[in-house]
């Protein structure tokens, strides 16, 4: 039995989208099938776009120019970037 599926979401691979379901097990996707399998929760992607986790690779968060300082420090700049699906970036700070 799986942790969560994902099922009829439209996943990205690569160049295309494909209708299928996604399967988590101990948080790591090890299943993608279009089969219907056992799982414990249940999130239903129909007509959702389901991506990968995206990669910033210029961000300055605590950065001090002069007088100016960026709105965001590290530990806030990094949870608003995963809530944009951001879930790598390269802080230039």
């Amino acid at each position: 039995m799986f942790d969560l599926g994902i099922i009829n979401g439209r996943v990205y691979f690569g160049k295309e989208y494909r209708v299928t379901n996604i399967y988590i097990k101990a948080d790591k996707i090890v299943e993608i099938s279009k089969e219907i399998f056992e799982c414990e929760r249940i999130m239903d992607a129909t007509k959702k776009l389901v991506l990968p986790g995206f990669i910033d690779s210029h961000v300055h968060f605590a950065l001090k120019v002069g007088e100016f300082e960026s709105a965001d420090d590290f530990e806030s700049g990094s949870k608003t970037a995963a809530y944009g699906g951001i879930t790598t970036f390269l802080d230039f700070t």
